[in-house]
């Protein structure tokens, strides 16, 4: 048996044997292991090897079994026999006999190195012939890693890293991303011996312990366990250099991370954060980064997971699920922790300021342009567009938390939705869209323009108080002037396509809720809310569609609201020629209907009103309206455009036929088929009705229509019978359709695109956020030296103020606004004006 110790104890030490081309050198150890070194002392032929393997004497033979096998383990035998220091082997198998003798004092010093403890803790190295060296260190807690050097400078070491286990003389080695193998070592001295045995071959490889080599893997490994005991100690900037990358890689302590590639083709940034394991970090890039960085792979956009190892002042970032093996080094750069940790109070200290998001931030990314303007009051003006002209602007109301900002469009520019955010290095970060990640900065000194503009706005100085006057906005491709006169009709007119369209109605105005109702004559009633800024006044909150913003035009008050009293003066003229060519009298009970052209003959005509007054000539009307129709073909959706309609044939028999016709389907796209409907009924031309609402108030004529099948209409005439209308729904006179001509427009040469209000093209799965509620609001009244009534308090939020007095408490009193105020955060001081009218009551809300 091999391995035990050797039974003749007094072969241990060393045995040399000379002849004239080689020195021999076999070397027994006390536990049953041998060493066979041969080399040449031919100077030409410069040759050695070395053999090691196992022995065991039996009597007087002597077996040698080395650790090289190819097939099966095999063995050579000796006949052994030995005189004094003279020791003679003489093959079994073989005719050869091989004489050694005993080298003084070698058997202390092999006993010496086998008391050597068997510690892999160190460097351990060896030659490769016309090759190279291979060196392993193998560190305390298990961690390894083979450096194979190559003699031509001109290829970069490798290093092969991963993980080992030792139990006694058991080795196991495994690779990061590979697979485990198993070896038996035996340290002698300072030679490590390798050893491996399959079932068909065996082999051995020896290495040298590097001389001071454990001293210093055992220092330097205490010295990556107290970094890693360090509290941050992964904050600062870490320079990864390799082949392919060359990035910084920045950590900072509150889980954020950016990585900075230089690398040609791969030059980019990535932004996200960072979870920090025992043994593991996750990478999650914040989504929208494309248009930053075109890396997808290692700390790119995709979200990646690594073992990490410290050691000699190396970051490894240790990709397990890689096919090969993949370790990513960094080393931090000097200073860096100290700079990151200082942007990340100044970033905090920034945070700790109210008001601190309050003024312009701008973004210049490959996307193009974006402006984002944050008023002290809770809204925000939004812009995109290409070297600071808008294509598109977004109004709203913000609401900022400590992780999360919710933009809340006024209605009709898209649904509320939430961005994640970070503040860092003056950059502010609005995370959640898919596309676009929004990286902005603050242009300096812009909070006290935003601040003015919102506390003391220009649109709120017109010369009339209130909102009288002309507004205006001038568009791309559009221009709309909207005057709001004192007997509370406002006007509006728009150009677009070269084409004039107008609007008119009624309108009621609270300043102080800061709301305005709007009854066109076409719409439905909307209640507005108003937002003043700077010099544009914003109209929002209407079902109908986006916000309408416009700017103030100062000292024209009086002459817009002239201008418009003329243009209606004007209007009246024509009315009245219209008037004239559409005669009304008594129905003349002699008329009969013959039937002409598309109309019929009437199925009823005595079904009328008595004593009815009527058109006393023929009158067409008509209403025309767009729809589509939908086909499926085969499965795919297609549609047509159609014009569908409504006529109204008004006859002076007091009778009027009302013919619909709508399009449907047909049975092969894009056929069409029309589907006509009429019904005949009874009408009656009534005086200009005495109602002021929308519905009456711009009336020539009542109009009552009652159908043979009993439906009821009330409708009016208006613009000199021009139009006729049935609730806001209007159709127009044949005869005026015949001769009106469009009224042409110019737009100004100069627009204002930030006008717009055409919502942001940004979305995002994160949930909204509703503003928490807002705490209870301590105020004070003191009157001032000359007798002012000051009203001070202090707000933990911006937020505007609607002061209300009321002069008793006891019910049904009345609380009436006094005036509304937009605050910042922190202490207020509003004055009230002299009241010297005797006890007054006070109270403030938020709006």
């Amino acid at each position: 048996a091999f391995g035990g110790l050797a039974q003749d104890a007094g072969l241990v030490g060393i045995w040399t044997a000379e002849d004239d081309s080689q020195t021999v050198e076999l070397l027994f150890r006390a536990n049953g292991r041998y060493q066979l070194d041969t080399r040449s002392t031919d100077p030409v032929l410069d040759f050695s090897s070395s053999e090691r393997g196992r022995y065991a004497v039996l009597g007087q033979e002597l077996s040698l079994a080395p650790y090289e096998y190819f097939g099966e383990p095999g063995s050579r035998r000796y006949v052994l026999q030995r005189d004094g220091d003279v020791l003679t082997l003489t093959r079994v198998d073989l005719d050869l006999t091989y004489v050694y003798r005993f080298k003084p004092g070698s058997r202390a010093e092999v006993m010496a190195r086998e008391r050597t403890e068997p510690t892999l803790v160190g460097a351990w190295g060896r030659d490769l012939p016309f090759s190279g060296t291979a060196e392993y260190t193998f560190r305390p807690g298990g961690y390894y890693h083979l450096k194979n050097s190559f003699t031509d400078d001109q290829f970069p070491p490798e290093f092969i890293r991963g993980r080992y286990q030792q139990a006694g003389a058991k080795l196991v080695i495994t690779p990061y991303s590979g697979t485990p193998a198993e070896y038996e070592i035996d340290v002698f001295g300072s030679t490590l011996t390798v050893i491996r045995a399959e079932e068909f071959s065996g082999d051995s490889t020896s290495y040298e312990l590097v001389a001071g080599s454990e001293a210093v893997v055992r220092a330097k490994a205490a010295e990556a366990e107290a970094f890693l005991q360090r509290p941050h100690w992964q904050v600062g900037v870490w320079e990864i250099r390799n082949a392919i990358r060359s990035v910084d890689l920045t950590l900072r302590p509150d889980g954020h991370y950016t990585a900075t590639n230089s690398a040609e083709f791969l030059r980019g940034l990535v932004r996200g954060r960072y979870t920090l394991g025992a043994t593991n970090v996750q990478f999650m890039p914040f989504t929208g980064q494309a248009l930053y960085a075109r890396d997808n792979g290692e700390l790119g956009n995709a979200e990646t997971t690594r073992e990490y190892d410290y050691y000699d002042g190396e970051l490894q970032l240790i990709d397990t699920g890689s096919i090969s093996q993949s370790v990513t080094l960094a080393r931090k750069r000097a200073g860096s922790e100290e700079a990151v940790l200082a942007k990340v109070r100044e970033a905090a200290a920034v945070r700790q300021q109210e008001g601190w998001h309050v003024g312009i931030w701008e973004v210049h990314d490959p996307s193009g342009w974006m402006e984002f303007t944050f008023r002290p009051d809770g809204r925000y003006l939004g812009k995109s567009g290409v070297n600071g002209v808008p294509s598109r602007v977004e109004r709203g109301e913000y609401f900022l938390s400590a992780d999360q900002v919710t933009l809340a469009p006024y209605s009709g520019q898209g649904a509320a939705r939430g961005f994640e955010w970070d503040l860092y290095d003056g950059e502010w970060f609005l995370i959640g869209d898919a596309l676009r990640m929004v990286v902005a900065r603050k242009i300096v000194g812009s909070e006290t323009g935003v601040i003015e503009k919102t506390l003391h706005p220009v649109a709120l100085l017109g010369e009339r108080g209130t909102i009288l006057g002309r507004w205006t906005a001038d568009l791309p491709g559009q221009s709309t002037e909207l005057v709001f006169r004192p007997d509370g009709e406002f006007r509006l007119s728009r150009c677009a396509g070269d084409r004039v369209s107008r609007d008119y109605g009624l309108y009621r105005v609270d300043m102080e809720a800061r709301t305005l109702v709007s009854d066109s004559r076409f719409l439905p009633v909307q209640q507005l809310g108003l937002d003043f800024y700077g010099d544009t006044l914003t109209l929002y909150g209407g079902t109908l569609g986006a916000p309408s913003t416009y700017t103030v035009n100062l000292g024209t008050v009086d002459a817009a609201i002239e201008a418009s009293l003329a243009a209606d003066a004007e209007e009246a003229l024509v009315d009245a020629q219209w008037l004239a060519r559409l005669p009304v009298g008594p129905r003349d009970p002699e008329v009969v209907h013959v039937p002409v052209g598309t109309i019929p003959a009437d199925p009823r005509p005595g079904q009328v009103f008595a004593d009815a007054t009527v058109l006393t000539q023929y009158q067409g009307y008509q209403r025309l309206s767009l729809g589509v129709v939908y086909f499926n073909e085969l499965g795919t959706i297609r549609s047509v455009s159609v014009v569908n309609s409504v006529q109204w044939h008004f006859l002076p028999t007091g009778r009027v036929l009302v013919r619909f016709t709508n399009h449907r389907a047909g049975a092969f796209y894009p056929t069409t088929i029309a589907e006509v409907t009429e019904n005949w009924g009874a009408y009656r031309v009534e005086p200009k009705p005495t109602e002021r609402d929308i519905l009456h108030r711009y009336a020539d004529y009542g109009l009552s229509l009652e159908t043979d099948l009993g439906e009821a209409m009330a409708m009016t005439l208006e613009d000199g019978g021009r139009y006729l209308f049935l609730g806001k729904a209007y159709s127009t006179l044949s005869a005026w359709s015949a001769e009106q001509k469009p009224i042409p427009c110019t737009l100004p040469a100069a627009a204002d695109p930030s006008l717009m209000n055409t919502g942001l093209a940004l979305t995002t799965s994160i949930p909204p956020q509703a503003p928490e509620p807002s705490e209870p609001i301590r105020i004070t009244l003191t009157r001032g030296a000359a007798g002012e009534i000051v009203l001070g308090g202090m707000v933990s939020r911006a937020t505007t103020l609607v002061v209300e007095r009321a002069a008793s408490l006891v019910s049904p009193g009345a609380w009436v606004p006094v005036s509304t105020n937009p605050v910042v955060a922190g202490a207020f001081s509003l004055p009230m004006g002299t009241r010297g009218e005797g006890a007054a009551y006070f109270r403030v809300r938020n709006r």
